[in-house]
């Protein structure tokens, strides 16, 4: 049986029509900037409602996260051999709340249960204190899929010809610094 609250409607839009990437089958949308409404372990409509709909800011966002996240899981990995639980499960929390900020929700989801799993003992349990077991596996197949998934993001529209022609002026530089004109 299906309940539907009194004027609650569809995510997305206000006729209750699904958003484009919600999983209606329809062919994935381009959002501002060149960026696609999905990419395999991202929902990236929602990421871009996180970032005030900023291709910018979701870009830069994205970069941030694949410079820390780049080595996969082996720095989590490190902390825990180390039981260091602490910043353990600091690590936990930062990956839930940026692949939450990207729309990673499955990324997200799996970082929420590691946080849960590696969080600090509690004051009703003080000597709760030894390392939990954890198996960090699918954290670590989600985490190197999203990174694939980025490292695919478009370059923002005009970017590659800004690289250009920059690199046109500096090469003009480094031509007449050579030639002495």
């Amino acid at each position: 049986m299906t309940v539907r609250l009194a004027g609650a409607r569809a995510p997305g839009h206000a006729d209750g029509a699904p958003a484009a990437g919600s999983g209606s089958g329809a062919a994935a949308a381009e959002l501002p900037g060149g960026l696609p409404a999905e990419l395999p372990g991202l929902d990236v409509a929602t990421g871009m409602r996180f970032v005030a709909y900023k291709p910018d800011l979701y870009r830069r966002t994205a970069a941030r996260f694949r410079e820390r996240y780049a080595e996969g899981p082996a720095e989590l990995d490190r902390l825990i051999a180390a039981g260091e639980r602490d910043a353990a499960h600091r690590w936990a929390h930062s990956l839930k709340n940026l692949a939450g900020t990207l729309g990673a929700e499955p990324l997200r989801e799996h970082a929420y249960a590691l946080e849960r799993a590696l969080k600090p003992p509690t004051e009703a349990a003080p000597h709760d204190t030894a390392m939990p077991e954890v198996d960090t596996a699918a954290l670590a197949a989600e985490l190197g899929r999203v990174l694939e998934s980025l490292a695919r993001l478009p370059a923002a529209p005009g970017a590659a010809a800004d690289a250009g022609a920059a690199a046109d002026a500096n090469g003009g530089t480094a031509a007449r610094a050579r030639t002495g004109a």
